[in-house]
């Protein structure tokens, strides 16, 4: 039985997503199942399974993790000339679903295997082994140095769950507790974190404690970033705030300006879910996800979001996350659905790259 992977989708019945049950018997745990032959010509790096994250550090640095054919981690690096998969990893019988970086020398990957959650590190010549986590699952992951770092998941009791790494060990930290996993964490100084839950809770590191700043009840966040403590941007999907309660959720994301958080419309009005997010600038953001049975990507130039255009060929593709250098080099991940008679389940992993004019 594959393992228990929790779908971004699943609070959006707009969406024509359907979940397989994956052994724990909640309708809120899955593997999404995308249901039809297309695969993207564009894709860098295409093997079976799917991807989940994603860390650029330099132009010829990159990390891609996920999962395999048999639901086992994938790891992928790029070189700056192409992707190639890791083929020994500290404990291969485990689903990553995050990585992030603070250096070429210090690179966490997080997942989980068995309703245990653990994080690898790599130290710029090998990944150093596994440490296992009291969580039962983990997305949210933020580095900021070889002695500070975040992740974000839940609790056996499904109540959510902040975990800082000092250098040495990971501890949980004490928050404001819901009742909901955290989708993604975000830090750009010591004194200045964020973390958002499915649920549309957004919560603040202030450098001593953790505090529930928002409450977006009837939103769910999956991703957050930030440039400054003045500057960042939380995404998921919601309903148009002031809109009519019959209108389908979409695309949603909030900014923060340092005093608020507050709403910015999308070019997107329905059928619509954004998963990942990066910023390099005030005027460089991206958000990928996914829009009726295509890959979406939408850029934010400090004025308005805009839809970019995606390959052609990318249709049933659900863009994870997205990591960002400059204005003019960037990388998304994701999942295809390719189908077979044998298995209408099968999925392979899509990387797209910016090049400062086309996503391909």
């Amino acid at each position: 039985m594959s393992k228990p992977v929790r779908s971004r989708f699943v609070l959006i019945a707009a969406l024509p997503v359907l979940l397989a049950a994956a052994g724990t018997g909640c309708s809120s745990q899955g593997r999404t199942q995308l249901l039809s032959v297309s695969h993207s010509a564009h894709a860098s790096f295409s093997v079976p399974g799917g991807l989940f994250g994603v860390a650029a550090i330099s132009a010829s640095d990159a990390w891609a993790v996920g999962y395999n054919s048999g639901y086992d981690a994938l790891m992928a690096h790029w070189n700056g000339r192409a992707w190639k998969t890791v083929k020994k990893l500290p404990d291969s019988d485990l689903s990553l679903f995050a990585v992030a970086a603070s250096s070429l020398k210090n690179v966490w990957a997080v997942g989980y295997d068995g309703g245990t959650s653990v994080t690898d590190r790599w130290n710029g010549t090998a990944w150093t082994g596994k440490t296992s986590l009291k969580l039962t699952e983990i997305r949210g992951l933020a580095v900021l140095s070889r002695h500070t770092a975040w992740a974000g998941g839940e609790t056996e009791d499904e109540t959510s769950a902040i975990a800082r790494w000092n250098g040495s060990s990971w501890a949980l930290a004490p928050h404001p507790s819901v009742n909901a996993l955290v989708m993604g964490v975000a830090a750009t100084s010591a004194t200045n974190a964020w973390a958002v839950t499915e649920s549309g809770r957004i919560l603040h590191w202030n450098g001593a404690a953790w505090t529930l700043v928002k409450e977006h009840p009837a939103y769910g966040l999956n991703a957050v970033t930030a440039t400054s403590a003045a500057n960042a941007w939380a995404v998921g999907w919601g309903y148009r705030p002031g809109g009519p309660v019959t209108e389908p959720a979409s695309a949603f994301t909030v900014h923060w300006n340092g005093t608020t958080w507050k709403y910015v419309p999308t070019p997107v009005t329905s059928n619509s879910v954004l998963n990942g997010l990066a910023a390099t600038s005030a005027t460089n953001v991206w958000a990928v996800g996914r829009i009726g049975k295509k890959a979406l990507i939408l850029h934010w130039n400090g004025k308005k979001w805009a839809r970019t255009p995606v390959p052609a060929s990318t249709r049933l593709v659900q863009l994870e996350s997205v990591a960002a250098i400059s204005a003019t080099d960037a990388w998304a991940v994701g999942i295809v659905g390719v189908p077979s008679a044998a298995d209408p389940q099968t999925t392979k992993t899509i990387i797209l790259h910016w090049n400062g004019t086309t996503w391909k």
